[in-house]
């Protein structure tokens, strides 16, 4: 394996150069060097929430989701989003809680995706009150 390797190193070093043998220790100095991230000019990355207002504002009608024969429009998935975020709210969850999504692919996912990433609101518990799966109480 490692036989291999040098020789895929080898054939790229050599690639690197034209083919032609230049200074060794430039070339590896080359390749240790880190890469500078281009320098990002303009808007930031929007959030998920950010991502679904802005698409909300620009056509609530247009389709937001589909799956088989049923699809949702922008606007459908905010409010069925928003439901799910209050219900999870009531719940007990708060900013900076876990929430486990094990769902397949689908409507399901992506509406559950939306209403997990949405912002808390600041009356929101900070800590969560639903007792653990398989208690009692």
């Amino acid at each position: 394996m490692s036989e291999a390797l040098r020789k895929v190193g080898e054939q790229q070093g050599a690639e690197g150069n034209g083919g032609a043998s230049g200074d060794s220790r430039s070339a590896a100095a080359e390749r240790r060097r880190p890469r500078r991230r281009p320098e990002r000019r303009g808007a930031r990355a929007a959030l998920l929430p950010q991502l679904l207002a802005a698409a909300v504002e620009r056509d609530p009608s247009a389709t937001a989701v589909v799956e088989d024969d049923r699809s949702l429009t922008y606007a459908e998935l905010d409010e069925a989003s928003s439901r799910l975020a209050r219900y999870l709210i009531g719940l007990g969850v708060g900013p900076e809680d876990v929430v486990a999504l094990a769902i397949a692919r689908s409507i399901q996912s992506v509406l559950a995706t939306w209403a997990v990433a949405r912002p808390m609101p600041p009356s929101c518990p900070s800590t969560r009150t639903i007792p653990p799966t398989g208690s009692s109480t």
